[in-house]
């Protein structure tokens, strides 16, 4: 519950016509696997290439 909280919340600040919010959400989870994914990516090419950096966070 709190998480719609949060999203009517945001949609009031920033008065987001009711038309066009589920768009606007649509549109922000999509974005978010997008970059989830590339930050993945981007972690396991670091890692793949520089597997010293593991230590920084506490793997061995």
């Amino acid at each position: 519950m709190d998480n719609i909280f949060v999203i009517a919340l945001t949609f009031s600040f920033f008065t987001i016509p009711r038309r066009y919010q589920h768009r606007v959400l649509f549109r922000g989870i999509l974005g978010v696997i997008l970059l989830r994914g590339i930050m993945i990516g981007f972690g396991a090419t670091i890692v793949q290439h520089y597997h010293w950096v593991l230590y920084l966070f506490g793997r061995s």
